[in-house]
This record gives C-alpha cells, sequence and structure tokens, in this order.
C-alpha cells in the first residue's frame, strides 16, 4: 500500500523530543526520563492514528480498498461480489457416467433397464465418505445400454466439492440384481472445476477495474467478460477478422473435456448482447483431436494383481488429466506424457523401448464433412492449430484409450 501521510513512530518521537528540548526549558531527553517516557506514549498514539488515517484514505480508493470496502465499490458500480457456488454438471455436459465392464445394463439386471433415482450419491470412496455428489434427477439406464451420463451436484459447498477426472468410483445404488458382484460401475470421465468460493479480493478488485470499461459494449473486454460468465467455460480464444471487417470468432475452452451444444448456445446468446450492431460474431467448440495411446511398464518389483491394478488405474487417471487439460492450441509433448507416468508410482522403474517410450500414439481428426474421424499414427509432438484442442479418444477407440501394460 502506498504511504500516504504516515510517519513511524520513531520519527514522531524524534520530531517531539527535537521540539521540546528547543523550544523548552526541559532538556533530559535520555531513556528512563520523565521527558522520553511522555514523548514516547505521545509518539505511539500518534502514529497510530496515522496509520488508521492512511488505511481510511486508501479505502477511498479501488486499488487500496479490501473486503467491505471493495464491496460499497460494487454496489455502486452494479457489479456485486461472486458468491459460493456448488460444483455440478449436466447430463448434457457427458462427464459423469454409470456403465458397465461387460455387456450391457440389461445383462446385470435380468434384461431389465435400471432406474437410477434422484439422491443416489456417487463419491470418492466406498461407504459415501470422502466428497460426495448426488444425482439429481430420476435418470434410466437402458437395458441396450451400456453406459448412461446423469447430472449431479455436490454435497459440500464451494471449491471443496471439486473433484479431479476418475476419482468418483464409488456409488450407494443395489437395486439391480447382479449386485453382489458390484457390476454397476461410476466415474467421472474428467475432472470437475464448477465449485467456487465467495470472490477474493484480488479478483474482485480486477473484475470492478473491468466493470465501466465492460459496460460500454462491443469492446474486447466486455466480450470476453460476458462469454467468461457463462458457467462450463474455462476460458477462450479469439479470432479476429475470421470472416472478414466486421467479424470475430470465439472458441470456447469448456471445463469438460468437450463443449457442448447447450454451453455453445449459452454462450453465443451472452456475446450477442453486449455485441455492437453491425458486428457478426459466431462462438463455436474448438476443434477437437483426439488422442490414444498404449504403453508397456517395467517396475522394480514383483507386486500383486490388486496393486498392478492400481498401478494401471492411477497411470491412466494421470494421462488423462495431462490430456484433458491442455488449452487452446497447446502442444501436446510426449516427454510430458512420459514424465507424468514415471511420476506416478515410485515402483515404475521404466517404460517402452529405448527411443520409443510409448508402444504406440495415435491422433483422431475430424474429416472435412464432420461426418468421419481420420486415424494418424503420431510420430512427434503434436502441434495443433490456433482453434484446435488435443483432447482423449473416447468414441473412436475400442477399449481403454489409455491402454496400460505392466511386463511381468
Amino acid at each position: 500500500m502506498p504511504v500516504l501521510l504516515s510517519k513511524t513512530e520513531e520519527k514522531v518521537l524524534g520530531e517531539i523530543l527535537v521540539d521540546m528540548t528547543t523550544n523548552t526549558g526541559l532538556t533530559r531527553a535520555a531513556p528512563g526520563s520523565k521527558l522520553r517516557a511522555l514523548s514516547e506514549a505521545v509518539a505511539k498514539k500518534i502514529g497510530r492514528t496515522y496509520k488508521y488515517i492512511d488505511t481510511n484514505i486508501m479505502s477511498a480508493f479501488l486499488s487500496g480498498a479490501s473486503d467491505r470496502y471493495l464491496d460499497f465499490f460494487g454496489e455502486m458500480l452494479g457489479t456485486p461480489r461472486l458468491g459460493t457456488r456448488t460444483a455440478s454438471v449436466s447430463a448434457a455436459q457427458r462427464m459423469v457416467k454409470f456403465y458397465v465392464a461387460a455387456g450391457t445394463f440389461g445383462t446385470i439386471n435380468g434384461g431389465s433397464s435400471i432406474l437410477i433415482p434422484s439422491g443416489t450419491i456417487v463419491s470418492t470412496s466406498s461407504g459415501g465418505a470422502g466428497k460426495r455428489y448426488q444425482v439429481l434427477y430420476n435418470t434410466v439406464l437402458g437395458s441396450a445400454a451400456s453406459s448412461a451420463y446423469v447430472s449431479v451436484e455436490s454435497l459440500q459447498d464451494g471449491s471443496a466439492g471439486n473433484v479431479g477426472a476418475g476419482r468418483l468410483i464409488h456409488h450407494d445404488f443395489i437395486n439391480y440384481t447382479d449386485y453382489t458382484n458390484q457390476t454397476l460401475l461410476v466415474t467421472n470421465e474428467a475432472e470437475i472445476q464448477t465449485g467456487r468460493d465467495i470472490e477474493g479480493n484480488e479478483n474482485y478488485r480486477y473484475r470492478l477495474s473491468s466493470a465501466l470499461t465492460a459496460s460500454e459494449r462491443a469492446n474486447f473486454t466486455s466480450v470476453r467478460l460476458a462469454a467468461l460468465s457463462v458457467p462450463g467455460v474455462a476460458d477462450l480464444v479469439f479470432e479476429k477478422f475470421a470472416r472478414g471487417l466486421g467479424t470475430f470468432d470465439i472458441a470456447v475452452k469448456s471445463v469438460a473435456p468437450s463443449a457442448t451444444a447447450g454451453l455453445i448456445a449459452a454462450v453465443q446468446e451472452a456475446v450477442d448482447q453486449v455485441a455492437g450492431y453491425g458486428i457478426m460474431a459466431i462462438v463455436k467448440a474448438p476443434e477437437e483431436v483426439g488422442v490414444s495411446m498404449s504403453m508397456t511398464l517395467v517396475l522394480t518389483q514383483a507386486v500383486t494383481d490388486d496393486i498392478a491394478s492400481d498401478i494401471i488405474s492411477n497411470v491412466q487417471q494421470s494421462v488423462t488429466e495431462y490430456v484433458n487439460n491442455l488449452d487452446i492450441g497447446e502442444d501436446l509433448v510426449i516427454n510430458e506424457i512420459v514424465q507424468r507416468v514415471m511420476e506416478t508410482d515410485d515402483r515404475i522403474k521404466d517404460m517402452g523401448v529405448p527411443g520409443k517410450p510409448l508402444d504406440s500414439i495415435y491422433i483422431y481428426k475430424n474429416t472435412r464433412l464432420k461426418d468421419n474421424k481420420n486415424r494418424y499414427e503420431l510420430t512427434a509432438n503434436y502441434v495443433p492449430e490456433v482453434d484446435e484442442r488435443v483432447i482423449v479418444e473416447t468414441t473412436e477407440v475400442t477399449g481403454d484409450p489409455i491402454a496400460v501394460t505392466i511386463n511381468r
């Protein structure tokens, strides 16, 4: 905080002692003297008063205000502080799913569909411990299907409810025929980061400093803030003059691996409200480039099947988190994948063969008509186009898109 009026207690004390010894008959100012004691007491009070005045003056400016004083600025600008938001995802976002490892839902329920009632708990630990989410709506798992997505909401407020990919693997639903074998599985395919604590002073101060600019509309700040205000938006990439003068495109990075049509429509509506007349803005999902890979791990010691399964699961989760958190236009780096794998568990000694750590790695790109995908083997890092985002491929791969084998 910049100093406006402040003087330290030491400086005030020095000025008092000089004034008293110069202009009065009191000349004994050594430590322990009455003059010194009285001057120190007065200096302490004056020093505190300077600090109090400075604090209140700075609170009258946006750069120095905090807490309730920032809220006063928010009231004046019509921009209230963002409150707590509970983490949640919808079925349309395709993030949390019930599934079976083999067959269909009918296979594990005597040929019938399964009804997952609202209130069913999915969690990170067995017995409903750990981070807990509840299913929001009754969801029918069709007898002929093998997976189905559900809408869920955290039972913990704010960011405490956020959870990493592949962590929600337990549920409390038992009303199906093959319950004893626990063949009905659940998982979250991407991290859930929509939970939010009450907005901190630094972020709120930045939003307030942009409020007047944003309120003018039709400028970059107003468009960006409008788009970012839509729940589920993680980041944006702007392309000016995408179709000539008076046009621009916005590629939306979702908190989920893929930006849904509903999210794109919501962002388009928000942008249209602030874009200027005669300006054509098109909101779109980034061009998704899928990736799959296989690898063979060498361990430092022999392990049981259960431990090997845990190592494989943790490696898959680590690689998936890396890939699905790549930004729009961010490179896929093979050495980074290798590092993430090697850091997953101390028992991983090596992977692949010298010069080729991954057994295989492929990318999947849409055809020009977007009616199919072409697969290409990757021999080096993948450098995407400015509007491309690399994610783990799930639609074109049979089995695990991150296939891991332990060499025993």
